[in-house]
Formats: C-alpha cells, structure tokens, sequence
C-alpha cells in the first residue's frame, strides 16, 4: 500500500550510500521492488551499516551470481527450488536461530510451515521464509465473456482456446519452470515430476499452443494485462497485487479493468527465503538483518509494500484485524483485499512447491521449453 511513497526515496538513499562509503556494508541480492526500503534506512541506521542491493530477474541469475563470486553476498533471496539447489551445493550457511531473537517456534503460517517441512525438510535449516504466493491467472474484466471463461476453467485456459472468447490474447510467462507448472497442473501431473511421457505432452502442450500466445514474458505481464494488451495471461500472485496498489493508488477500482484468479485445486504455492551465503563476509550482521525483518512490526510493514502474503501468523493477524475493524481508517481497503482468495496460499488445498530436482532435470526442462517456443 505504500509501495509507491517508498520508491520516491530511492535516489535520496543511493546519495546517503555514497556518504556513508565508511561504514560496513551488508550486500543484499534480491529481486526488483522486493523489501521496503524505508525500512533498510532503519535497519542502517540502528545498526551502523550500508546495505547494498543488487536485483535479479531470475533464480538462475540469482544462483550464477552466488556460484560465480560475482560480489561477496550476504543476504540473498532465493525461491524454494534453488534455495535447495544453493544448499545441495555447499554455497549456503546454516542460520543460527539462536541469534534471530525475534524468532519463536511455530510463529509462521501453519499452512507453509506444513509445506516446509514437507517439501523443504532437507534445507530448511538454511533459511527462513521471507514471503509465498501462488500461480494464478491474471485477466482483463472489461473483455466480456472472458471472466466467465477464466473462473470456469482455470489453467485450462492457457492450453484450449475453445473455451475463450475468440481473439483472446494470451500472454505465458517466459519462465520454463512456471509454463510446465501450469501445464502440469492442467493435466493433473506433479509440478515436480521427472516422468518423461508426461514431461513431453506438456512440452507438446505448450508447442501447440505457442501461436495463441501473443506474448512470452515476466513482470511486464501484468501491466499488458492492466492496458488491456492482454486478456489473459500467466503470473505470479505478487505480480497482479503490485499492479492492483498502483491502480488504487492512482485512484482507480482496479476490479473495474483486471482481476486474479488462482486455481485452488491444483497449483504451485511458493516460498522465497532470506539465505546467508557462503560469500558473506558479515555473517553476524546478515542473522540481524534477518532479525531485524522477524519483528512483527516491521514484517508488517514491509507485507505491507511488497504486496505478497504474510508468512508470519502475527501479521497475518493484524491483517485480519484490519480488515474486521469497520471504525478502521483503511477497512475498505484490508477488507477488499482479504476478500481476494488468491491473497491467501493458505486457501491452495492441493499445493506444491518446486522442487530441486537435478542439473540434467533442468537443462531438458530448459530444452523442452527452448522446443516449446519454436527457437
């Protein structure tokens, strides 16, 4: 929600770095608009440090910066899957909790907590979990028929144009790992699975269906989406609430042009997470910047900007409380936000993360995707 009041800080924060070039310096590498860096101001301030941030568009990008040395990282926010990866490794530090004083047994969502230990038992040592969300499809409302469309058949849409409205532009986000997903999860297939029969019909899946796609893309999907560039078109839950705050912002309904939805049936549910390094030279001061993001208050806040779902219960409760206060100041707003089921990972009955699976798993993947797009 106050996404915006932040980024108009950023250029008034790289003068300070450059005042403050005696200080230590903490190297963050994170993904775009991914933490409030109002509250990194605090942070340095309270702890007498520079934080330094690199941005990333991928996990793979974010691995190859890990594994090559580029910077000598400290803190690092990988998803699930190469949280794994970076672990199996040797290229993470396990966190020390008994340094994280914020920190409380069972103090996260019970729902991802479940999904961690199912999914993540074997590196969960190595990092506490930052933000999750889910896949969801994202479609202009001011198109008609196409809502019903989307509501009606889920991912179903992606791979079978029949149900759509004709000429409905599609767009498919350019990632191999997401676009198997929702192929995966329309079949009824494993997000993870290493079968090669059903590997292949996604792949075909996909191959087939790359003339509906108007568009391969990231980030800029939802803005296509916003504009009405797109009806319809794949992304991740945080990408379509970002676009939302900036409409509401801007002092529009965003319900009015564009909405979510989220297969509840079958989907990914995934979870980013603060990692140390093997290249942090600041390990101490990584576990308080860790710390610093447990504080209920301060994960409020920052929930607050990034736009994705809370992973601690205490704020997940706050978020409750706002959106039940009728006397509150921003009611309307908790309470249309909460309403949206795809705020909640917690209402995926059947989720699954991705898994890191192998080196050879992800190049035929990559491959596969590569035959997929007609390259």
């Amino acid at each position: 929600m106050k996404k915006l009041l932040t980024l108009g800080l950023l250029a008034a924060s790289a003068f300070s770095l450059a005042a403050c070039s005696n200080k230590q310096t903490l190297r963050l590498l994170n993904w775009g608009d991914y933490i409030n860096e109002d509250l990194v101001k605090e942070f340095e301030k309270e702890n007498n440090c520079v934080v330094k941030s690199d941005d990333v568009s991928t996990n793979e990008i974010m691995y190859s910066n890990i594994k090559t040395n580029k910077a000598k990282y400290d803190i690092a926010v990988p998803s699930d899957y190469m949280i794994s990866k970076l672990q199996k490794d040797g290229l993470l530090n396990p966190i020390d909790k008994s340094k994280l004083t914020n920190y409380k047994e069972n103090m996260f969502r019970t729902e991802l907590q479940t999904l961690i230990d199912t999914d993540a038992s074997e590196y969960k040592d190595y990092f506490i979990p930052y933000f999750w969300g889910t896949l969801g499809i994202m479609y202009n409302t001011t198109n008609e028929g196409v809502e019903e469309a989307v509501l009606a058949n889920g991912f179903k849409c992606l791979f079978d144009t029949t149900v759509l409205p004709k000429n409905t532009k599609i767009g498919m986000y350019d990632c191999a790992r997401d676009a198997f997903a929702a192929a995966e999860a329309y079949k009824g297939y494993s997000l993870n699975t290493t079968d090669e029969n059903e590997l292949k019909e996604c792949r075909d899946l996909l191959k087939n269906n790359k003339k509906n796609y108007d568009r391969y893309g990231g980030d800029d999907l939802k803005q296509a989406v916003a504009e009405g560039n797109l009806d319809i078109a794949l992304v991740y839950s945080g990408d379509y609430f970002d676009q939302r705050y900036t409409f509401i912002a801007d002092g529009y309904n965003p319900d009015d042009t564009f909405k979510l939805y989220a297969p509840t049936e079958k989907n990914n549910v995934f979870f980013d997470g603060l990692v140390i390094p093997k290249t942090s030279e600041k390990i101490d001061l990584a576990h308080k910047f860790i710390d610093f993001f447990l504080d209920a208050d301060n994960s409020f806040e920052n929930t607050d900007f990034v736009g994705y779902a809370p992973v601690i219960e205490e704020v997940y409760q706050m978020y409750v409380e706002l959106s039940t206060d009728t006397e509150g100041e921003d009611y309307e707003y908790y309470r249309d936000l909460m309403a949206i089921d795809a705020y909640d990972p917690a209402k995926i009955t059947n989720g699954e993360s991705y898994k890191y699976i192998s080196k050879e798993f992800d190049e035929t993947l990559e491959n596969y995707f590569y035959e997929a797009k007609g390259n």
